[in-house]
């Protein structure tokens, strides 16, 4: 047989090897998706405490680093944590339910107000107003602010559920992070021998991407909080603390949060005066635009550097499969997808540039 010809058949076999390898790959995916789709409540709960531990894991190893052991490392974290949130809320709660009892019992003269004057500017321009059709408006207005009403009384049964889940997560969270390296040595030697080393460096590179994200979101949150609450208060929006919290817990959602946190305080300030509800937007505007501009740059160092329109489709598809857990993790999901493809491509194109250097080799 030529020598050429079994030259020229190595590239067509390893082809359809690498064909037949993704085929079998993309059939493993769907299975594990359809089973994540049958245990979604189940998996939920354990990714947020692996997501959890890996957030501990920073200031645990700092611990570490000072000469402390791992079980009184992670003894005092959960001290201090337990300290600062019984701090937070001693200091935060009783304003912050009397202000949402204030806001659910308002919705209705809100949206009554924000009626009239909609309708007290559409009278003025008659086109406007048959386009707009105020009575839409004024019932779609008042419907909302009897949703907001209606929602204060299940919220309060939700709660107790949330908090179970929470204690779950934080209980599987600190058991993982007290002795992790037994459950990351299973996960990588489940994984086939060729894969091992790639999966292991995505392990590790996603840590640290989580871990960057929830340090830099903390400290953005907090500043985007108290700036615009500080900023509301300054402009006498009512409930401007509320507020004020809800663009800090906005700012965790990439993209489109300080957009809809903007909406809630604007409306109030509309009802009040059109030309207060402005002046909300350039506080908005002008505070997102710092954020953009100085903040992120010099608080992300080691920022994520995705591109907002990934960030946004895992907003959307998260959001749709786990509600706001989903919206909130949307981010670091998709760091992580990004630090797996990265990894595996780069192994991928090693094997790759290995099969052409044999081919070069066996040619010569």
């Amino acid at each position: 047989m030529d020598p050429r010809k079994q030259v020229n058949t190595r590239p067509t076999e390893l082809e359809v090897q690498n064909l037949r390898t993704l085929v079998w790959w993309a059939l493993i995916a769907f299975l594990a998706y359809r089973l994540a789709e049958t245990l979604a409540g189940t998996l939920l709960i354990f990714a947020l405490a692996i997501f959890l531990a890996i957030i501990l894991d920073r200031p645990i190893r700092f611990l570490d680093r000072k000469g402390l052991s791992r079980s009184l490392s992670v003894l005092t974290i959960v001290v201090l944590l337990a300290g600062l949130v019984t701090l937070v809320l001693s200091l935060s709660v009783r304003p912050v339910l009397t202000q949402v009892h204030e806001i659910a019992q308002n919705a209705p003269a809100y949206a009554k107000a924000i009626e009239d004057r909609i309708q007290a500017f559409t009278g003025k321009y008659p086109y406007l107003e048959k386009t707009l059709d105020n009575g839409d408006v004024g019932r779609w207005l008042s419907e909302g602010g009897k949703r907001v009403v209606s929602q204060i009384g299940r919220f309060s049964v939700s709660v107790l559920g949330a908090l179970f889940g929470g204690v779950l997560v934080l209980v599987t969270a600190l058991y993982t992070v007290l002795d992790p390296k037994p459950l990351l040595r299973g996960v990588i030697m489940a994984a086939p021998r060729p894969y091992q080393r790639p999966l292991l460096r995505t392990v590790i590179g996603s840590a640290r991407q989580i871990q960057t994200w929830a340090a830099a979101t903390v400290r953005l949150m907090v500043i985007i909080g108290v700036a615009c609450g500080v900023g509301l208060w300054l402009l006498g929006v009512k409930w401007a603390l509320v507020f004020g919290i809800l663009a800090g817990v906005g700012e965790a959602i990439p993209t489109i949060g300080p957009i809809l946190t903007a909406i809630p305080p604007a409306l109030v300030a509309f009802a009040d005066n059109p030309v207060k509800a402005v002046y909300v937007l350039i506080l908005f505007f002008v505070v997102q635009q710092v954020e953009n501009h100085l903040l992120v740059p010099r608080i992300m160092a080691a920022a994520l550097q995705l591109h907002p329109v990934s960030v946004l489709f895992f907003v959307v598809a998260l959001g749709a499969m786990l509600g706001p857990v989903g919206v909130l993790l949307a981010a670091p999901a998709c760091a992580v997808v990004k630090v797996a493809y990265r990894e595996f491509r780069a192994d991928a194109e090693r094997r790759a540039e290995q099969a052409r250097r044999i081919l070069r080799e066996e040619r010569s």
